[in-house]
């Protein structure tokens, strides 16, 4: 075996024999029987064991191609493999050489997280923006069906009191108002969600900036010609229509905030449960859902439904979103749940669902009075409060990991 010679390529540029110097070249010891000669596989040098060690890996990556270029790294460093590859080869390094080789796997294992934030950032840009648009597309198709409703009744009214007056016909309006509300409410919240993002380019916060105005005029523009259209709706319409037109919507919207807190609160256990974490988001929407379920029910009996009956559409219809993820409100992505962990998922968790609790609140708002549904409101509010509190604590216990991993 001690016969075998080094391979070529196991050799570095100055490569020196190990009969060359009977002494250590970094800490001039002499050899003998109990100091044995190595050369370090980086700079050729002659050296002792004491100032070296087998702490340079070469490895093929388990998941890379079995003929793919072979990568390195220092072992123990931030930037190694975190489990030892099938694939792999120890060598040995001296001292000097493998401080400067720390240096550049640290380096560019900082080089690759700011390329992967940039990457992150125009990611998140391009899933808010494809989100606007489908958002913007929305309102462009509701806002002209609402309008030629209210057109048609001014055509063929000549006062308020020839206005039809069909039950049909106030849900065809209150839906279309409901609708056109949502779909601008979710404007704004999916447009205040680019604020949360940290562009650390002027190229990115110059794109973001453009992006804000170009989507605020849009909104500030269709949410003009919706409230003037509902005021030309009010100054035709008879009182006791527009109340009963009112009702169709509160009820539509109480309904609403029930199915889509439960939804929310189901896949926030579900997550708590299949990364184990503590489930304090679903606790915090389970007293939501109980408070809205309470108006609902109040909301169900004055329309004279059957409560029963109605639980049951909900469990089934959120069912079926919970089967495909594409009708998912928290859908963490893949890459950074196996990158980071079950922290990454808890905090986008926690940020998905202020968001949506945010939305939803803020659709209950735009579609009903002050006093309706007052404990609803106020309890959503409660819980978006909460919510942004449990973000803020997350946001710093992974600045304080991080300044502890670094230090």
């Amino acid at each position: 075996m001690k016969n075998f010679s080094l391979p070529d390529w196991q050799k570095g540029t100055f490569y020196l024999p190990k009969g060359a110097t009977d002494f250590c070249q970094l800490c001039e010891q002499k050899f003998g029987l109990l100091k044995q000669k190595h050369n370090c596989r980086v700079c050729g040098r002659v050296i002792c064991a004491v100032c070296s060690a087998e702490n340079l890996i070469l490895y093929v990556p388990d998941d890379g191609e079995q003929d793919s270029d072979p990568h390195w790294a220092i072992i123990k460093v931030k930037g190694c493999p975190e489990v030892e590859p099938n694939l792999c080869l120890y060598q040995r390094v001296c001292g000097s050489c493998q401080a400067q080789l720390e240096d550049i796997q640290l380096e560019q294992v900082t080089q690759a997280v700011v390329e992967e934030e940039q990457q992150d950032i125009f990611s998140s840009i391009k899933q808010v923006y494809e989100k606007i648009s489908a958002t913007q597309s929305k309102v462009d198709t509701q806002l002209p069906k609402y309008q030629e409703l209210i057109e048609g009744l001014e055509i063929s009214a000549g006062s308020p009191k020839y206005l039809p007056q069909a039950r049909s016909n106030m849900q065809m309006l209150a839906k279309a108002q409901a609708d056109l509300s949502d779909h601008l409410t979710r404007l704004v919240v999916e447009v205040s969600s680019l604020k949360r993002l940290q562009p650390s380019t002027a190229a990115q916060l110059k794109l973001l900036k453009g992006l804000l105005r170009a989507k605020y005029e849009f909104y500030q523009e269709n949410m003009f010609q919706f409230r003037d259209l509902r005021r030309r709706l009010e100054a035709m319409t008879p009182t006791e229509v527009l109340n009963e037109i009112q009702a169709i919507v509160d009820h539509q919207a109480i309904n609403s905030a029930y199915i889509s807190t439960k939804q929310l609160g189901l896949e926030a256990l579900l997550l708590a449960d299949k990364h184990q974490f503590p489930p304090r988001i679903a606790q915090v929407l389970a007293t939501v859902e109980g408070v809205v379920m309470e108006e609902l029910q109040i909301s169900i009996q004055e329309h004279r439904e059957d409560w029963e009956q109605h639980q049951l559409q909900v469990q089934e219809f959120v069912k079926r979103c919970l089967q495909g993820s594409s009708h998912r409100f928290v859908r963490p992505s893949r890459r950074l749940t196996k990158a980071h962990g079950t922290k990454y998922v808890s905090q986008f968790l926690t940020e998905r669902s202020e968001i949506v609790v945010t939305q939803i609140h803020l659709q209950l708002c735009a579609k009903c009075v002050d006093k309706k549904f007052k404990k609803t409101k106020e309890c959503l509010q409660a819980a978006q409060l909460q919510l942004v509190e449990n973000q803020e604590k997350g946001q710093r216990s992974t600045t304080v990991g991080t300044e502890s991993t670094a230090s």
